[in-house]
């Protein structure tokens, strides 16, 4: 994939480079959140249609296989016990809900910006997503249970890209 697929899955406001410089803001490789989770799709908006549609299952293995984290690591992080799971996974349908859909893509944007961060190294960046950080006094893994938890651990993720530390 090259990086021009990815743009439209980039966060908005992302310079390619630090202004007045020549220097790439982010590593030139950017992992892609949404093949975390199993899609092939380059629209947002056909991304955005899945994600209102409830997710397959499947998703969730699959962000576990790209990832490493376990199931119960992610289930912790959508709010999701493992006896709702098996429940869920016996009904008709076979789909998590859109909030759980949601919390999927939550997961997965932020563990890519982590393996953008640790340059795709996907241990290295689980490791950092499941150790306590002293930036959050706990793991960032716990803090993107939360929207505004996330966003703090994006905004330290954007700091430690560009050497930035509070």
């Amino acid at each position: 994939m090259t990086e021009h697929m990815h743009e439209n899955m980039l966060p908005k406001g992302k310079d390619k480079y630090v202004r007045g410089t020549d220097k790439p803001t982010r590593p030139s490789r950017h992992t892609d959140y949404v093949s975390l989770l199993g899609f092939k799709t380059r629209k947002q908006s056909e991304f955005i249609t899945q994600v209102l549609s409830g997710f397959p299952f499947q998703a969730m293995g699959m962000l576990g296989k790209k990832t490493g984290l376990t199931s119960a690591q992610i289930r912790a992080a959508i709010g999701m016990s493992e006896r709702t799971l098996a429940r869920r996974r016996k009904a008709a349908g076979k789909k998590f809900t859109i909030e759980e859909s949601d919390r999927l893509v939550r997961i997965s944007r932020v563990f890519a910006l982590a393996l953008d961060l640790f340059e795709g190294n996907a241990e290295a960046a689980k490791r950092w997503m499941l150790n306590p950080n002293r930036a959050f006094n706990e793991a960032p893994m716990t803090m993107i249970r939360t929207e505004v938890g996330s966003r703090e651990v994006e905004n330290l993720i954007g700091q430690l890209e560009h050497g930035v530390f509070s």
